[in-house]
Order: C-alpha cells, then structure tokens, then sequence
C-alpha cells in the first residue's frame, strides 16, 4: 500500500533483464540490525472466532481514518467476515462486523477471503475477492453496499471465477485483492473504471491469469488479459499472487510465486493496441544465482519510489533461504538489501509474506510471518543501510500482542503503522488481532 502521507511518487521506469551490481547477503548493502526502534504496540481489536478469525490482509483505510478488512476465516459461518474498526474520540476505536461469507446456500455469495484486502469508492462501497465460493466455487468478486446510516450491507457478487468453461480458462482462486488506476496515489475507487487482478489456478495452463472487471451499462463482465506459463517451462511465470500495481500510464506491476527458473518472476503488462490479451514482459526472474542467493517466491504488491526503482520481498531465498527484501533498478540491476535470519535465532524475522511501505523519506517497512524474538514474526524498518526490528510479536503473555504477522502494513502519515496477525490476541482462542505501532 502506499504511503498515505507521503508526496505522489515518479512515474515507474522501464526494466531490462539483467543482474547489475546484485548485492547478496554479507555485501555492503547489508548492514548489522540495530537494536529494537522506539514503537509501542497497541491491539485495537482481538478476534475469538464469532467476529472473525486468522485475518491475513494489509489493511484499508478511508478518509475518516477507520480501518477495513477481511479475515480468512471465523464470522457467523466460519468463513470469513469483512470489518471495520471506526475511530472513536479520545483514540479508541469500535469494532463492527459487516459482513460474513457464506451466508447463501453452497457459499454462492464466496467464501474465505484469505489475503485478499478491501477497496473503497467514492460512494462507500467495499470491493474484495475471495479464493473459493460463488457459482463455481473458484471464488468470486463482490461489491458490498451500505444502506443510508451504514448499519447493515448488501453483498452483490460481479464475478463468479471459473464458470466460463470446464477448464477455468477465466481463471480460478484469487490470489490478491483488486486494484485500479489511482489506487497508488491514495484516491478512492471511482466505482466505474476498470478493476484488475490476479488468480493463482486456472487459465489454459492452469498457472494463473491476469484480469480485469469492467462495468459497461451497469453489467460486470470479466476479461483475462494474460494468461501465465505461455512461455516455454513457464519463462513468464506461475501461480501469480498479492496485489498488482498501476502506474499513471496504465501499466500494471506484480509478482509471480513460482516459474521462471523455480523461484517466481517479477512482470509488467501493458495495454494492447488491440484485443484483449496486454503485453507480458519478464522484468527479473529470481533464483538466477547458487542456492537462490538473490531470492525466491516474491510476495505482494510492489512499491516504487520517485526514480522508478522498485522494491519487495520474497518468501524464500536469499543468503539463509528464508527470505529477502529486494530492490529493482530502472536500469535492471537487483539488489538483496536484506536476507533475513542474518542474526541468531532468526530475531530480525523471516519468511515475509507481504509487501512493504514506502515513506516519503525513503524508508522501508514490512512484515515477517516467522522469527523474531519469540519466532512469531516480526514488523520491521529498512532505511537506506540500517535495519531494525520495531517489534517483535508474542512479547507479551500467551501471545497477547499477536502472532503471525501475515498482511502487510498501512501506514498513517504521522508515523503510524496498522497491521493485522493471524493469530495470538487478548482474548480467548486467540483468532488474531489488528494492531497499531506508534513512533
């Protein structure tokens, strides 16, 4: 996501393929960690099953300041919710449940959102995937209306996955939540331009599809606009997965699990100058060095700065095979700035699952699902060659502060970082939390 009070960011330059100046683990772009920075932790909300449970998604926030998000599972029938936590005076906030997946017959309204966040629009409208449910339980796209005091919300479903033909060439489970041109900017949805995302399974080589959603005359209808392991031993990448990025001319950005040469891709598409089907081009493919010392399985949305570089993480890989935070230069060169576990025990984190942030300083910050000080995952900052662990998770007494770290961050103009964990909390089975750290 970016970050909300930072100044617009650059157009995002081109990529060539090529490893210029790769810095690994143990080079001059890898710094010792600091100590732990001066943030404190505080839980805005525990789940315990009924409300919701294990959310797993980067939150969204409207201009009010209140917070949206989905969790994998929990709600009326243990298959996910949709939520709110609207900010209260005095810096409280309340926790409202809108809405619970599988509330039709066979879940043909979707069901387990699992990563995927929400968007908002200009009318106060939530729009979301999740990866199974709907007509052809493959999982759905789904708008949800509030009546006049937002007290109660209306699902309308406008896409079943999987339902075009016997071999989900439409694509099946998606695998990130949906974006739109704007998006990277802060600007809410305008609930009548092109929606775009990504699908793990499905497609003509059961590898995954880009798509978009358009809405001609009120109708929703859905288009793949790219279909992955076209490329002979799937050069273009599988099982794509997070969220796709926009620039202002209307390219999207994103980040493929696996392919390649095993370790996923990083790839563009641009619009055609006709038909349906973009423009596919492999911007890096991961696991080119030894033992994939420049990383592997890329994760979430990618962040781009004012001089068009970009910047993620993967899952795997790296100079401990546990992960990395990795810079793209317009000119093609990437860059390892972190391999995680460099330290004993792992307690600066490992395995991140999501995206970062960018401030407008230029400032990293992310998640890790693992390691950390208890190895319950960690938030963590990078700033040009320093490293710090700004907590570590399950510090606190049967893992009350959280545990699990899956989602990415939001982050808040005054320095405010907002995330979710899968599990852990203060009350009671411990379904996970949503958190704040402040500087």
């Amino acid at each position: 996501m970016s970050d909300l009070g930072a100044k617009r960011l650059g157009p995002l330059g081109e990529f060539r393929l090529a490893i210029i100046g790769l810095a690994i683990a143990g080079s001059a772009a890898i710094m010792p960690s600091g100590g732990a920075a001066a943030f404190t932790e505080q839980v805005l909300h525990s789940f315990t099953g009924p409300d919701g449970g294990s959310p797993q998604a980067t939150l969204t926030r409207d201009q009010a300041g209140n917070l949206f998000g989905t969790t994998e599972r929990g709600g009326v029938n243990n298959d996910g919710t949709v939520f709110e936590l609207v900010r209260q005076p005095g810096g409280s906030w309340k926790f409202r449940r809108l809405y619970n997946f599988c509330a039709l017959a066979a879940c043909t309204d979707g069901q387990l959102p699992f990563t995927s966040g929400v968007i908002l629009d200009t009318a106060g409208r939530i729009y979301g995937t999740t990866t199974l449910g709907g007509a052809g339980n493959q999982g759905v796209a789904y708008m949800l209306t509030p009546n006049a005091n937002r007290s109660s919300w209306t699902e309308q479903v406008l896409y079943n996955f999987c339902t075009r033909d016997s071999n989900c060439g439409d694509g099946q489970n998606p695998s990130g939540g949906l974006t739109y041109q704007g998006a990277e900017d802060g600007a809410l949805y305008d609930g009548v331009s092109p929606l775009y995302g990504v699908t793990s399974r499905g497609g003509w080589r059961n590898q995954g599809v880009a798509y978009t959603l358009i809405n001609p005359r009120g109708n929703w209808i859905e288009r793949v606009i790219h279909v992955f392991c076209t490329l002979g031993n799937c050069a273009d990448g599988t099982q794509p997965n997070g969220d796709l990025t926009m620039d202002t001319a209307g390219n999207l950005y994103g980040a493929a699990s696996a392919g390649g040469n095993g370790g996923g891709t990083i790839f563009k598409l641009s619009p055609p100058a006709s038909g349906h089907l973009w423009n596919h081009s492999v911007l890096y493919t991961f696991c080119q060095l030894a033992n994939c010392a420049d990383g592997s399985g890329p994760n979430g949305a990618l962040v781009f700065d004012g001089s068009g570089n970009a910047f993620g993480t993967t899952e795997e890989g790296g100079a401990h095979a546990v992960g990395t935070i990795f810079e793209l230069a317009p000119g093609g060169a990437e860059t390892v700035l972190r391999s995680f576990c460099a330290q004993a025990n792992c307690t600066d984190g490992s395995t991140p699952h999501a995206g970062l942030v960018l401030d407008g300083a230029g400032r990293l910050f992310g998640t890790t699902n693992l390691g950390g000080a208890a190895n319950a995952g960690t938030v963590f900052r990078w700033t040009s060659t320093f490293f710090s662990v700004l907590h570590s998770f399950c510090s606190e007494p049967s893992c009350a502060d959280g545990t699990g770290a899956i989602g990415g961050l939001l982050r808040e103009g005054t320095g405010s970082l907002f995330g979710t964990t899968e599990s852990g909390g203060a009350v009671s089975p411990r379904e996970g939390t949503v958190y704040e750290l402040t500087p």
